[in-house]
């Protein structure tokens, strides 16, 4: 039998992984020096809606071996970062005239895939290394899965999205050293409340208001019908007979249900 981890992501789990991711944000920023509109920043749980609205255009990135996101970047995230690395330069009129200058591209691109690594780098523990354009697995998008989505309004109107497997990992529960008791064992002794139906009668409201102490009410059952027996929840147990054992009253089991 395949056994896996179940993680439930909890507002406490989503919040330390967005803390990662900005952290991560941050040190590009100081290597970098672009102000990042980290507000826009979103994490919520992988859902398969995001594959359904984008199906393509998901590159993997791995490390040892593993895994470590899938990203599908915007096609503008090399000009956009174009415009924050050189914004406070082109703003100024003296510098005006640099403002297609050969190296801003490159140096663009450069940051771009700076920005990239330091997103999916957050869980990796060696850089991670792009690799080809692939559909992220179906499995990551399972209930419990753990797996994180990130949009992030880098790019006016073309989000740049991360799909993490295990950003957080699921807290570990401690073995105990109690064993185990079977499920037999444990409820034998557990006491339950039974009912026991004798019959109904249907009487009008006159006769009702004219019962009197001594009187006889004639149920829908014969002395020799078994009775049903039920429990708290109106739940069919057994079928019994009334009778007598030790001097009280008691239903001697006929049948199971």
């Amino acid at each position: 039998m395949e056994v896996r981890e179940y993680c439930l992501l909890g507002e406490a789990a989503l919040e330390a992984a967005k803390g990662m991711v900005i952290t991560a944000l941050q040190f590009w920023q100081s290597q970098w020096g672009g102000a990042l509109p980290l507000q826009t920043l979103q994490l919520r749980p992988a859902s398969p809606t995001v594959i359904e609205q984008y199906p393509t255009s998901w590159r993997l990135y791995s490390a040892d071996g593993k895994d470590i996101a899938w990203v599908r970047a915007p096609k503008g995230l090399a000009r956009s970062c174009e415009q924050l690395l050189f914004a406070e330069q082109r703003a100024i009129p003296e510098l005006a005239q640099h403002n297609d200058s050969h190296l801003a591209p490159p140096v663009a691109a450069l940051a771009g895939d700076a920005l990239l690594l330091a997103l999916t780098g957050v869980a990796a523990a060696d850089k991670p290394v792009p690799g080809s354009v692939v559909t992220p697995p179906a499995s990551l998008f399972n209930t419990g899965s753990g797996a994180i989505w990130l949009e992030w309004s880098l790019v006016p109107g073309e989000p740049l999205q991360v799909i993490y497997p295990c950003l957080v990992r699921p807290r570990r529960l401690r073995r105990s050293t109690n064993v185990l008791t079977s499920f037999h064992t444990a409820v034998k002794h557990q006491r339950i409340h039974l009912q026991v139906d004798l019959g109904e009668a249907e009487l009008s409201l006159g006769q009702l208001q004219s019962l009197q102490v001594g009187d006889v009410v004639r149920l829908d059952r014969h002395l020799g019908d078994a009775l049903n027996i039920h429990d708290t929840q109106g739940r069919l147990v057994c079928h019994g007979q009334p009778g007598q054992r030790l001097g009280w009253r008691a239903i001697e089991v006929h049948k199971l249900k």
